[in-house]
């Protein structure tokens, strides 16, 4: 069973244990990304076995005058890809930012085969 759910404090060492394994950044980058610009309320993570399995960001941007979300560091642990999580995972989120009001998202894959997932 899965859970989809913004992270807890608890969640922190598995979020960045999950971007450091899928995007290679070092500790000290990490560091600032969490004491800086994370906020639990702009991340959604799905839990699975126990463990933050897949994760997405977003901070807010607007499309003219209406809010939208830019959505990054899009990330799914490699031996949980292929089980459709990530569609669970972005589908959950364009329903939060529905609700929330916002009127679209925007997200640029790292690479062609990433565009075509997307």
């Amino acid at each position: 069973m899965i859970q989809i759910e913004h992270p807890c404090a608890a969640d922190l060492p598995q979020l960045r244990e999950l971007w450091k394994a899928s995007f290679g950044d070092t500790d000290s980058y990490l560091d600032v990304f969490f004491s800086t610009a994370f906020s639990p309320d702009r991340c959604m993570g799905i839990h699975a076995e126990g463990r933050i399995v897949s994760a997405a960001y977003w901070m807010n941007c607007s499309i003219g005058q209406h809010p939208a979300a830019y959505i990054y560091a899009v990330a799914t642990n490699e031996a949980h890809r292929g089980q459709g999580l990530c569609r669970k995972l972005m589908d959950t989120i364009h329903s939060h930012l529905s609700a929330k009001g916002y009127c679209g998202s925007i997200l640029v894959p790292g690479d062609p085969g990433l565009r075509r997932m997307y």
